[in-house]
């Protein structure tokens, strides 16, 4: 008999309150302002390393070229050149291709004592990334 009461006076509960849902929501929108931002620079960081990479394999390839020309410089080419096409690159065809750049996102400038391999995909990067003959990077991600 005393349950019988217990059940008239005490509604039945199916389902979650609106102020459960609330909380809920915010704390899902909580861990989403926390996990976007990481995300997204984890990815820039994930870009990158693709972009240097292959940075570094075609100056590894520039090398190879300076002494296998006896020191006599690196190759001249005062426009921007895709490194695919290039004469001395020896690169084959995929070589180059990563996930976010493809093999004519890389460009070469040089004038025999100095050059400049340059990574650029609209919008992958924030700023092309950039390779000098002293392994200087540059460029990429503007913070």
């Amino acid at each position: 008999m005393i349950q019988e009461r217990e059940r008239e006076l005490r509604p039945e509960q199916s389902g979650f309150s609106i102020v459960e849902l609330m909380i809920v929501l915010v704390i899902i929108a909580l861990l989403t302002s926390i996990g976007v931002p990481i995300y997204t620079s984890n990815m820039k960081k994930v870009r990158m390393s693709e972009a240097n990479v292959s940075l570094a394999s075609i100056r590894d390839r520039l090398r190879v070229f300076y002494v296998e020309n006896e020191g006599d410089g690196y190759p001249v080419s005062e426009t921007e050149t895709t490194v695919f096409d290039a004469w001395w690159s020896k690169v084959k065809d995929g070589e180059l291709q990563g996930s976010y750049f493809d093999q004519e996102d890389y460009t070469y400038t040089g004038d025999g004592s100095t050059y400049l391999i340059k990574c650029d995909a609209n919008g992958v990067l924030d700023s092309p990334r950039t390779l000098d003959q002293d392994g200087n990077f540059a460029g990429g991600l503007d913070n």
